[in-house]
């Protein structure tokens, strides 16, 4: 196990976050002492009333009967209250959890949900969330009134015969010392079943996601090996973890009739001595049950207890994970110069090579920049500093009248419209789809956003028009037409400054060039930089910047690069030479 899943449960996380929800579960927990305390006097009566049948009594028989009734009918209701307001506790709390987590998710850092891979967040979601309530809901409820009615119990027959009662006793630690060794190995084995589970589900969504790609490399039977692979290890934590609970249960069961056996035996020899009343004997008989009984699902109940807290723990991790600052100053882009880079270096966390090396550049109000170079140069770094997913470790970066550190993020995204090289589309209308790129945006906005994507003959072909949902991940559409549908949603934002991650590269020369010109035609107060793949295009940028490496190798306009016969010009001949060949 690693040194996170060897952490003990985070209690006081846990009811810090509770607040008074938590006396909830202190009145639940309240109800089953008095529930503990009458299921003892339930024994007693029963004891009173076996006495009055022996001695004929009667009167004293219609008054045990009717104060065992009375009783009954006590103890039926704390039941219903404690089980009641246990549910309450546990729903509210898992809400709470839920709450918290998808806040956190939410806005967690662009490192933090790269370090998490999403078939194991939603299993923690869902298999060990609902371990967790499971556990607050039944489990921790029947431990306490388990122990609490043994320890009940006891006393009364401590007092009424302490020789018999401590001869009972005289088994108990034994058996409860087995009981908790017999019990751990069960959290052991949930928390690594539930960690396979969760490679389950990451290879799942995987091979989901990835089944285009599976079938073009002809990698179904190393997916399906991997699948089989964490699945034979999920079986067989599994298996050990039913293993040891049938163990447990079998434990349990052999505990039980210790005490009976010592009952039965001493305690009839004491009523042939006339030492102790038949009514007596009876309820220590009954009483015992609720000694013995506890005792025997003792082992299982701490083995689900302790499963149920694995699951917590991985659960209640997820509240750790590292989140973007909420705080910030409301900047404004919209000015002379909307971006400028002073020097920046930057490394990403756990990285030692360098993404950006002494960067420095100005992108002015109404400019159209690209950012070219081969795979890994830097050019998504630009993005995600410019976006607030990282601060530089040196150098300083300014998004409009502000530098980035003193930005409040969601200000500054409001202000920003973004194309990311894989278009990703709700499973919802076209219509919503596209509106998201800003709430408040009027149908008419939509419309002239999608026409302006080259999207709107396609679309009146289709039988649902704007109401066409995407499917999973826009699964419904064309590498293409998803991309299309990704800039409509930029373009419906309105926004002063537009970033495209290659945003054309899922597209055919045709659509990209209309793309382009859309573009090049924008008003001049909106700001494009683009990260580009071909460079032949480019001829209408006001300037490129060539990286190299994560350092800036040259810039200026295509022909002026082309001319100069540097890096850029090299890049060009290699892309036309491969144009060409596919040609």
């Amino acid at each position: 196990m690693s040194k996170k899943e060897k952490q003990a449960f985070p209690t006081s996380v846990f009811l810090k976050m509770a607040g008074t929800v938590k006396y909830v579960m202190g009145l639940a927990v309240g109800i089953v002492l008095v529930y503990s305390v009458l299921k003892v006097v339930e024994g007693h009566m029963l004891a009173r009333l076996v006495d009055t049948i022996v001695q004929q009594d009667s009167h004293g028989f219609l008054q045990a009967t009717i104060v065992i009734i009375s009783v009954f009918g006590a103890t039926l209701i704390s039941f219903f209250f404690a089980k009641f307001l246990a549910a309450q506790f546990s729903e509210r709390m898992n809400a709470k959890l839920q709450r918290a987590i998808s806040k956190k998710l939410s806005q967690a850092t662009d490192h933090a949900m790269h370090q998490n891979h999403s078939g194991d967040l939603m299993s923690r979601m869902s298999s060990d969330a609902n371990l967790f309530q499971e556990m607050l809901q039944q489990d921790l409820l029947l431990l306490i009134n388990g122990i609490t009615t043994a320890i009940v119990a006891l006393i009364y027959l401590l007092y009424h015969n302490w020789f018999l009662t401590l001869m009972v006793l005289a088994c108990l630690p034994v058996i409860l010392i087995a009981a908790v060794i017999l019990s751990r190995p069960v959290e052991k084995y949930t928390t690594q079943a539930q960690k396979d589970l969760g490679e389950i589900n990451t290879h799942a969504k995987e091979a989901l996601s990835g089944a285009e790609m599976i079938r073009a490399f002809n990698l179904q039977s190393f997916f399906l090996n991997r699948f089989l692979g964490s699945e034979a290890n999920w079986f067989r934590h599994t298996m050990k973890k039913g293993r040891q609970s049938v163990i447990l249960v079998v434990f349990g069961i052999l505990i039980t009739f210790v005490p009976f056996l010592v009952v039965f035996g001493l305690g009839g020899y004491l009523v042939i001595q006339g030492q102790l009343t038949i009514g007596i004997l009876f309820a220590f008989i009954q009483l015992l049950n609720y000694i013995a009984f506890p005792l025997q699902e003792l082992p299982t109940i701490l083995g689900k207890i302790k499963a149920g807290t694995a699951g917590g723990r991985r659960l209640m991790e997820l509240l750790d994970l590292s989140v973007e600052k909420q705080e910030g100053k409301k900047g404004h882009i919209d000015q002379p110069v909307l971006v400028r880079f002073d020097n920046v270096s930057f490394r990403y966390p756990g990285q030692k090579e360098l993404a950006l090396d002494g960067i420095s550049f100005s992108i002015e109000r109404g400019e159209k920049v690209a950012f070219v170079g081969p795979s890994g140069c830097g050019k998504s770094t630009i993005f995600k500093l410019i976006q607030g997913d990282y601060l530089p470790q040196n150098g300083k970066v300014t998004v409009g009248d502000t530098p980035l550190e003193l930005w409040s993020l969601t200000d500054l995204r409001d202000q920003t419209a973004v194309v990311v090289q894989e278009p990703f589309l709700f499973d919802t209308g076209i219509e919503e789809n596209v509106s998201l790129g800003r709430i408040d945006s009027v149908p008419e906005e939509v419309k002239t956003a999608i026409a302006e994507a080259q999207m709107d003959r396609f679309i009146q072909e289709l039988p649902d028009g704007m109401q066409t949902r995407a499917g999973e991940l826009g699964a419904r559409f064309s590498g293409g037409q998803r991309q299309r549908l990704c800039v409509a949603r930029a373009m419906v934002r309105n926004a002063p400054l537009i970033l495209m991650d290659e945003a054309t590269s899922a597209l055919d020369n045709d659509t990209e060039a209309q793309i382009l010109r859309i573009i090049r035609e924008l008003p001049k107060e909106r700001t494009v930089v683009m990260i580009a793949h071909r460079l032949s295009p480019l001829t209408f940028v006001d300037w490129i910047v060539v990286l190299d490496q994560g350092r800036i190798a040259e810039q200026g306009k295509h022909d002026e690069l082309l001319e100069k016969n540097g890096r850029y010009a090299s890049l060009f001949r290699a892309q036309m030479m491969e144009e060409a060949d596919a040609s």
